[in-house]
């Protein structure tokens, strides 16, 4: 192996076409992995490989400036701002025009910070206060993907200056070394002391990317085909395969792009001549933009899964788009002299004050009626509306599990609390309430997580004491969720398989539902069964029928009529989901006297129909929890369950 390290112009003049191989498999990846191919499923890389090409043609871009003495850095802000700004500018305002004909009221007030921070470059920041990039509710958020682009942007303030300073020293590569070895350092603490969130949007986590792609910039060497025909291997089995956490597979694929970009294949360069892959790389930008927005607008007046007509229609729409913005905006504009900072900073400031205005406006609510208001907001005010609870005179009873018991605590506490009972609520987030029984999935590599080390060290120790504590034990959960694939919704990201471990250490572990069943069955029993001589009352609650999608949305747009977003249940294909749990439970409260158990499906759906509506009260806060004002009025319907159980607490205390 020879490296030659570059002083002056690495092969200056000379267009890296593998670097537009790179940028076009970037940009395809991440369009289709936002599409939910499932052959996609680590697409969301395709990003990360954008910010390692980058670096690398940034810092190649400041480099010979800096070599030719003519570099300024009012020059590379200017530059920089005609490359990205006009083209962000546009699509900003056509979607805040489009999202206040279709985005509902609070939605639009969500859209319209994120757009005011965009315009300044850090969107970003508001983003990490609100929705996670891998949370089904990204499909309500059309300027989620503007986050990359903030990140992006912050870099670029740093690193001229950094350059500069480097340029200045005698050991620029050991300079570059040390820099980029305390941004791996920082991130690798982020991994450990923060959350997945901070480490995916904020750049002090992803300079690294960017820095590798610097790293490289000064050099070049040839390598044997082999071994490039190995990284791209690695690249393949990163983005269509790799069973790691997203923090690993993100450092994974960012060395590896660094390590192709640095051996510069001649035959990565003969594809990237290719006529689709050169509309595609020079298209990148623009398709990057637009396709997101797209995305998120269809699924708000489609409220089916997306189909193979419907990629095909997005894709199509997404080619026409971008191709206009690129042949109209991105290519006018992007040696265009004549257009001055002075003119960004006021488009800027134009779209910064418009959408602070929206906001403050509340998401302009006279777009949509009353009802449909009334809709939305029991759907958001969610911890806001949870009824406190009162002190205990007869006793306390715990409501455990994780965010589906959550919705049932207004229906408990509206029921116990008169009859001199308080209900705790003992929740963790993605937490089985079965002692012994913990939660891997796909996205993590099947790995034990620190969410369930927080759920084993909190609710599932618990559980075990709770027994002391309280008087009586209500468990409830999506039970359905932990024996194999997650059922796929219209809002949600390719779909994950999450199964049942008994253990931290998940080595060489086969997973298949049955397995997740018979271990899940087996704890239960085993619990139970310990707590038969003391005829502790437990009261197991079933599921409530899961939409598969989120109505929310359909029923509270300024566009569309209530009617057109039902019905939406299919009876059958809920009560297979459901009817496996729904019998092991009720075999259970027949084989054990202090066990009891309620089913929401059967108490709520008859005649093969499951309302949407009680009362003239739209049920669900998003596809599968109930809001907190359905869970209040829900007591009429579980009364009778609930009054046996009362009496089963109230005769065990005696």
């Amino acid at each position: 192996m020879i490296f030659t390290k570059v002083i002056n112009d690495l092969d200056k003049g000379r267009f890296r076409y593998d670097i537009q191989l790179m940028r076009a498999f970037s940009i395809f990846i991440v369009v289709f992995y936002h599409l939910k191919i499932e052959l996609f499923k680590n697409g969301y890389l395709g990003v990360d490989i954008f910010f390692v090409i980058s670096g690398y043609v940034v810092a190649r871009s400041i480099i010979n400036s800096l070599n030719d003495d003519n570099f300024t850095f009012l020059s590379f802000y200017a530059a920089r701002s005609r490359r990205l700004l006009p083209a962000l500018f546009v699509m900003l305002f056509v979607v805040m025009l489009i999202s206040m004909f279709i985005l509902p009221t609070i939605f639009l007030k969500e859209y319209s910070l994120v757009s005011a921070f965009s315009a300044v470059g850090l969107s970003n920041i508001p983003l990490y206060f609100g929705t996670g990039y891998f949370d089904s509710s990204a499909y309500t958020k059309p300027l989620l993907h503007t986050w990359s682009l903030s990140v992006e942007e912050q870099f670029y303030f740093f690193l001229p200056v950094l350059l500069v300073m480097i340029s200045k020293t005698r050991n620029k590569l050991l300079y570059k070394l040390f820099i980029l070895l305390i941004s791996i350092i920082a991130t690798v603490f982020g991994y450990f002391y923060f959350s997945q969130e901070a480490r995916f949007y904020f750049p002090v986590f992803r300079g690294y990317e960017f820095l590798l792609g610097v790293l490289v910039s000064g050099f070049t060497c040839r390598l044997p085909s082999l071994i490039t025909k190995i990284l791209l291997i690695l690249i393949l089995f990163f983005v269509f395969y790799s069973p790691l956490e997203i923090f690993w597979n993100q450092f994974s694929i960012s060395i590896v792009a660094a390590l192709i970009i640095l051996t510069k294949s001649y035959g990565l360069m003969e594809v990237g001549k290719l006529d689709f892959t050169a509309w595609l790389s020079t298209r990148s930008y623009s398709i990057y933009l637009v396709h997101w927005p797209i995305i998120v607008f269809y699924s708000f007046l489609s409220m089916s899964l997306i189909s193979l007509f419907d990629v095909i229609f997005l894709l199509f729409l997404i080619i026409c788009m971008s191709e206009l913005l690129y042949r109209n905006v991105e290519l006018r504009f992007r040696y265009d002299y004549s257009l001055s900072c002075t003119k960004l900073f006021c488009s800027a400031a134009l779209l910064f004050s418009v959408s602070i205005c929206i906001f403050f406006l509340d998401g302009l609510p006279f777009r949509v009626s009353e009802k449909k208001q009334t809709i939305l907001n029991y759907s958001k005010e969610y911890k806001e509306a949870i009824i406190k609870d009162s002190l205990p005179i007869k006793g306390r009873i715990a409501l455990v599990g994780e965010s589906h018991s959550t919705h049932f605590i207004n229906m408990f506490r509206n029921f116990f609390n008169p009859l001199g009972y308080s209900v705790v609520n003992i929740t963790s987030s993605g937490c089985l309430p079965v002692p012994n029984t913990f939660v891997v999935n796909s996205s993590n590599g099947f790995s034990i997580d620190k969410q369930q080390a927080m759920c084993r060290a909190y609710t599932q120790k618990k559980l075990i004491d709770l027994t002391v504590e309280y008087d009586a034990i209500i468990l409830s959960s999506r039970w359905s969720l932990y024996f194999g694939a997650r059922p796929e919704s219209n809002e949600g990201n390719v779909a994950k398989e999450y199964y049942l471990v008994d253990d931290f250490i998940v080595t060489n572990r086969d997973f298949s539902s049955l397995l997740s069943r018979n271990l899940f069955e087996k704890n239960m029993l085993n619990w139970i069964k310990n707590l038969e001589d003391s005829n502790y009352p437990i009261l197991l609650v079933g599921e409530v029928p899961p939409l598969g999608v989120d109505l929310t949305k359909c029923i509270s747009s300024p566009i569309l009529n209530i009617n057109e977003c039902l019905p939406v249940f299919n009876y059958s294909d809920v009560e297979k989901i459901l009817k496996p749990n729904e019998l092991f439970f009720k075999a259970m409260a027949q084989d054990f006297d202090h066990v009891h158990f309620i089913s929401p499906f059967n108490l709520l759906c008859s005649n093969s129909i499951c309302p949407l509506f009680i009362n003239d009260i739209y049920l669900y806060r998003d596809d599968d929890h109930l809001n907190m004002k359905a869970s209040t009025e829900l007591v009429n319907y579980f009364s009778v369950d609930l009054k046996i159980f009362e009496k089963a607490v109230s005769d065990s205390k005696k």
